[in-house]
């Protein structure tokens, strides 16, 4: 376990070379680590508010990191230069919002790099479930939105959407207790909907996703399941092992996409992604509080936990 923050960690990304790690807290800061070394790399960036859960995104090249940032009344997307470590206000939204550990926004770069994507929420009385959320694209360069959509809502108690880009450019939304979106990146359409939803993780071929689906905010009892939605088909079924008293707050397909990793709130979870969908490994909880982060050859993963610990399973 390696403790590089004093502040909740909010969002933790590899580069797509995989030599960097991206971390950030609570408090704004965002730090580089190189991982061949698991040193500090170049100055920290201090973006004076907190960066939104899972809210950030490399560039394809590696030399551009995406934030969100999340205060009371507004949210930023900040873009930093990796070798300068400068920051640049791309563009802010006036608007209530979450602070973490709730989620509140999302952003994704495009396969190409020539896009943006970001999705927002207006924030509710109800903790965790929000009022209104919208789905923008944007110009990476210039922060000029090519279209903006409001998410549509199947569900009193839909949750935050997340955003992520498909191998061939077609952009992913999902939203806890909502449907799985696919968008048209340059207009704006929606291509197709699933009557399913949760924290989203692609496939490598962009087949399938696998959702981290969990029970309402408001239930006393936190439950989490993994499910595989065949993105041709419709297709979908819910892997065998559950899990109880527990979140799912980070998902991805790893080993080829044989398996699937899951970081919740009393470990890590390794399924097998052939029926029945037995859990094949679990590893000891590390912090209530979390988020988690895959490499590019998807056989590391990076945990950043509310002790301010980053730790590698």
């Amino acid at each position: 376990m390696r403790r590089t923050f004093t502040d909740l960690v909010t969002a933790v990304q590899v580069s797509p070379d995989g030599r960097l790690l991206a971390i950030a807290d609570d408090a704004g800061l965002v730090r580089f680590v190189n991982l061949a070394t698991w040193s500090r790399v170049g100055n920290d960036v201090n973006l004076g508010a907190p960066v939104a859960t899972r809210a950030m995104s490399f560039s394809p090249d590696g030399r551009r990191l995406m934030v969100v940032v999340v205060e009371p009344s507004r949210s930023t997307l900040e873009a930093i230069d990796v070798t300068s470590r400068q920051a640049r206000k791309l563009l802010v939204w006036q608007t209530p919002t979450a602070t973490p550990p709730l989620g509140s926004a999302g952003v994704a770069y495009s396969p190409d790099g020539r896009s943006i994507a970001v999705s927002l929420i207006r924030e509710t009385d109800f903790g965790g479930v929000p009022s209104a959320a919208r789905v923008l694209v944007l110009h990476p360069d210039t922060g000029r939105v090519r279209w903006e959509r409001p998410y549509p809502k199947s569900s009193t108690i839909q949750e935050e959407s997340h955003v992520a880009f498909m191998p061939n450019g077609v952009l992913l939304t999902s939203a806890q207790h909502g449907n799985t979106i696919l968008w048209n990146p340059a207009t704006g359409r929606i291509l197709r909907q699933y009557p399913i939803g949760g924290l989203p993780a692609i496939s490598t071929d962009g087949s399938e996703v696998a959702l981290g689906r969990n029970t309402p905010f408001a239930d006393p009892i936190s439950s989490a399941w993994v499910t595989v939605l065949n993105l041709r088909t419709g297709h979908f079924r819910t892997l065998g092992a559950g899990l109880s008293n527990a979140w799912i707050r980070g998902i991805s397909f790893i080993a080829g996409d044989s398996e699937i990793v899951a970081e919740a709130f009393d470990g890590v979870h390794v399924w097998n992604v052939a029926p029945p969908g037995t859990m094949d490994e679990s590893f000891v909880a590390h912090g209530y509080e979390s988020v988690m982060a895959v490499d590019p050859g998807r056989t590391t993963a990076f945990i950043g936990s509310q002790d301010g610990s980053v730790p590698a399973s």
